[in-house]
């Protein structure tokens, strides 16, 4: 899976040292800036962007408003909640419904980098159990809870916040990315928004689920044996499972396995 990973991304010779980010950084590290008065809807935006990256293997150009990549940008519309109805409604359309009515979430990524002819991709992922312990988040209950705040706008990014008139976009991702991996006593020179693909991939490599799941999820190039492949909705739910979990990729873990880790007394987050 690492071979196919680095085969994948060699226009950067980065990428290879990019640290992973885990689910318990992310979580940690919000809660961390929750603390702060100055906590609002942009800090909101980039917390969840940072779970969808994870939960969905994203290159950030699938999900955030980037120049040169607006083919792929995920708009307001391409992220619906599945009712119990079984109506599917768009982010943008939420207003008039209740979170007690909500049964998941559906994500359409309009296109990959390597989907040449446009087909795209959509991800299912039902309300996590979050009574299980090993269950840090519901990607769908985040999402659910970003829109109500948020207000998407249909026809803009996913990530436009109407009330600041402010789009989430990479560079500052990447910024706040880093202060996350300093906070971790990561080198933040090793940390991006690929780390939040290779966090996800690994955490579902962690759990033992098959490469073809993994390389699907992520929407590398595939060999010839994924052609046969077909997605399922327990093939999501498995993998929402694994994504969810923080003792099998942690900050902790990440540190005990690269060299050069930040070590001592005070261990950050």
């Amino acid at each position: 899976m690492v071979n196919t990973y680095r085969a994948e991304m060699n226009k950067d010779e980065k990428d290879p040292q990019r640290l992973p980010i885990s689910i318990d950084m992310i979580i940690g590290y919000d809660k961390h800036l929750r603390c702060s008065k100055d906590y609002g809807l942009a800090q909101l935006a980039v917390h969840t962007a940072q779970l969808l990256g994870y939960s969905t293997l994203s290159r950030v150009s699938e999900y955030l408003l980037t120049p040169g990549e607006t083919e792929h940008l995920l708009l307001s519309e391409c992220v619906l909640f599945e009712m119990h109805s079984g109506d599917l409604v768009p982010s943008c359309d939420i207003l008039d419904h209740n979170f007690r009515d909500l049964k998941g979430c559906v994500i359409d990524i309009l296109s990959a980098k390597n989907d040449t002819q446009h087909k795209g991709n959509r991800m299912h992922f039902v309300l996590a159990d979050l009574t299980d312990v090993n269950q840090l988040y519901c990607i769908a209950t985040k999402l659910w809870d970003y829109a109500r705040a948020s207000r998407p706008v249909r026809g803009r990014s996913f990530f436009f916040i109407p009330a600041i008139q402010w789009t989430l976009k990479p560079p500052y991702f990447n910024t706040c990315l880093k202060q996350l991996a300093i906070a971790y006593r990561l080198d933040p020179e090793r940390v991006s928004s690929h780390s939040l693909r290779i966090g996800g991939a690994s955490a579902l490599a962690a759990a033992g689920l098959p490469d073809y799941v993994i390389m699907d999820m992520g929407r590398w190039r595939s060999l010839a044996f994924l052609t046969y492949i077909r997605k399922s909705t327990e093939m999501f739910e498995a993998a929402r499972n694994a994504l969810a979990r923080g003792d099998l990729l942690s900050a902790d873990k990440t540190r005990l396995l690269n060299p050069r880790s930040l070590h001592s007394t005070s261990r950050g987050l």
